[in-house]
């Protein structure tokens, strides 16, 4: 019985270790957990050696979300990928928000998004994240409070 629960918690390990299978799903897990509100489990796709950077303006990032009146319900996006050679890629997301009012949906404009990902022995993970601005470029900087 131990050595099954051993076996079991190693490959839960593993799991929760592993970064991304494509470089797509790397941008696709951040924006996700941006869109969601929820950090768990997006450390794993986060380069170790910035992931508190990365952390740190994902928080940034979703505040400034927050702080919209109204907060949007998701974004939504569409992901490209443009290899760069040696196991690193260009990810360019275009995202756009999106507010549900009652059983309407107003979606805001779109704008450009790159990650830069490096391919790792257990996945794909972030490099870097450079956002399009939230308050004064996907909303309006006087409807951020």
């Amino acid at each position: 019985m131990a050595a099954i629960s051993i076996g079991w918690i190693a490959a839960i390990q593993r799991t929760q270790d592993a970064g991304e299978v494509t470089p797509a799903g790397a941008a696709n897990v951040y924006l996700l957990h941006l869109s969601g509100d929820d950090e768990i489990g997006l450390w794993r796709v986060l380069d170790s050696t910035r992931r508190d950077e990365l952390l740190g303006q994902w928080r940034t990032y979703r505040h400034d979300m927050s702080r919209t009146d109204p907060a949007p319900a998701k974004l939504e996006f569409s992901i490209d990928v443009e290899d760069q050679g040696d196991g690193r890629a260009t990810v360019i997301a275009t995202v756009q928000p999106v507010w549900w009012m009652e059983a309407l949906s107003r979606k805001g404009s779109s704008h450009v998004w790159r990650f830069e990902v490096q391919a790792s022995r257990s996945g794909w993970r972030v490099l870097s994240v450079d956002p399009h601005p939230w308050c004064g470029g996907h909303v309006r900087a006087e409807a951020c409070r």
